[in-house]
């Protein structure tokens, strides 16, 4: 594996050793980099930290294939970067199927990473650690505080200390996450700044990194399984078995907090005051912008009310206003009429007062008429008994007959002949002229048909 700068946004970039000639193409800015001559090796880890692989099994040399055609100055290809498992020994460290990360590890550790890719990373290690514990593939050195040996030669118990493992993989995530080792002193990051540190990470995981660095074996990890484990259940999002590393039993920082309690509750207090009168003044102007905001709205809302009303009325006084105007055009329109009327009645008065005038004129001129032609001297022709009998009748409305007698007429209509013959108490008799000429006379009455000729 190869690591090297981007030019283009300065990301660290590992490729295999494979691609010399060829440029390379940066996965987070898009820029082309030409490989670097100088060849970079992974960066090993700390001292006393060190993995051995075991010696990996020979394999058969393969039949060397033909060397590639030289490519052309002007068109270098371009491949993709990516952190690729290297061909050497230490790509065969047990059976885990992501031990062949640690020996890129080195390359990987400059700068810092986002708390969920370091957690994974060392995860990741720490499975592979474990899957080399458990094959004894890992070589280990002994310190002389682990065993050191008694005067008589034999061994004196070993004093628990912390596994090496868990705490080369505690000072692995502390330095991916702020970017610096830790503390040379053993214990001393436990003890130290966690607010620093919770600054750059979940606390949960800022637990679990403390525990791998304490001193005390009790407080920390017994292996590098559960530390495995643990790291599992935070990118799972589950809650972690770490506890914190109590650095509150350190007696000077308990003093301090105790002192810094005590005279920040004072100053808590002069705060508290001060902020309850400043949250009175401003629930009290709060108060009264609301009441101004309710009046203002109850204004509004009258306001519209009132319009509404005031809308109303105006519709309700033009519709009175067509009403009335429509009943002056009705009353206009029967006046009309009325006059109409009463002049259709005058004229129809007049007609029939013509009309009766002169029908009345016409039956005067038709009596006067029948009356000119009844005045004279008529005889009888009909019937036998009264054969030739004279009467007269004079222009006076009298009747005179031969032997004397006297009596009176009177025209009742121009068909209707009223006669009184004798005293004026004597019955009066009608006929009804059927016939009148200048000579010829037909009279109807209750005795029967008279006829008459003048004479």
């Amino acid at each position: 594996m190869m690591s090297f700068a981007c030019t283009g946004c300065g990301c660290k970039l590992c490729v295999r050793r494979n691609v010399i000639g060829k440029q390379v193409k940066c996965p987070r800015c898009g820029s082309t980099n030409p490989l670097p001559q100088s060849r970079l090796e992974p960066m090993p880890l700390r001292p006393g930290h060190s993995l051995s692989p075991p010696p990996a099994p020979p394999k058969p040399v393969p039949e060397e294939a033909p060397p590639p055609p030289p490519e052309e100055p002007t068109a270098k290809s371009t491949v993709e970067t990516d952190f690729y498992e290297d061909s050497s020994p230490g790509a065969q460290l047990g059976e885990h199927p992501r031990a062949g990360e640690l020996a890129s590890l080195g390359a990987r550790l400059s700068g810092r990473f986002p708390p969920r890719e370091a957690a994974a990373l060392v995860e990741s290690l720490a499975r592979a650690v474990d899957a080399a514990n458990r094959q004894g593939s890992l070589r280990r050195e002994t310190k002389p505080e682990e065993a050191a040996p008694e005067a008589d030669g034999q061994a004196r118990e070993t004093v628990p200390t912390v596994p090496r493992d868990v705490r080369a993989l505690g000072a692995i995530l502390y330095e991916c996450i702020l970017g610096r080792p830790p503390a040379a002193e053993p214990g001393k990051e436990a003890e130290g700044h966690p607010l620093r540190f919770r600054a750059k990470a979940p606390r949960p995981l800022e637990i679990i990194c403390l525990k791998c660095l304490e001193k005390d074996p009790a407080a920390s990890y017994a292996n590098v399984r559960e530390l495995a484990d643990d790291l599992r259940r935070f990118l799972g999002g589950e809650p972690v078995r770490a506890r914190s590393s109590g650095w509150l039993r350190n007696s000077g920082i308990l003093g301090l907090l105790v002192a810094a309690l005590v005279g920040g509750g004072g100053v808590g207090v002069g705060s508290w005051l001060a902020t309850a009168e400043l949250r009175d003044t401003a629930e009290r102007r709060r108060d009264q912008l609301i009441a101004e905001q309710s009046r203002a709205k109850e204004a509004s809302i009258l306001a519209v009310e009132e319009r509404e009303r005031a809308e109303g009325l105006a519709v309700s006084a033009r519709k009175a206003s067509e009403n009335v105007q429509r009943a002056a055009e009705q009353e206009q329109k029967a006046r009309e009429r009325a006059v109409q009327a009463e002049q259709r009645a005058q004229l129809a008065n007049t007609v029939r007062e013509t009309a009766e005038k002169q029908r009345k004129d016409a039956q005067k001129l038709y009596l006067d008429r029948t009356k000119d032609l009844l005045v004279g001297k008529w005889k009888t022709t009909f019937p036998e008994k009264e054969k030739d009998k004279i009467t007269e009748f004079t222009a006076g409305g009298n009747v005179l007959t031969p032997d004397g007698g006297r009596g009176t007429y009177r025209l009742l209509d121009a068909d209707k002949l009223e006669m009184q013959m004798g005293n004026p108490g004597a019955a009066k008799e009608q006929f009804t002229i059927k016939s009148l000429t200048w000579n010829e006379l037909i009279l109807f009455g209750t005795d029967g048909k008279k006829e008459a000729v003048r004479k």
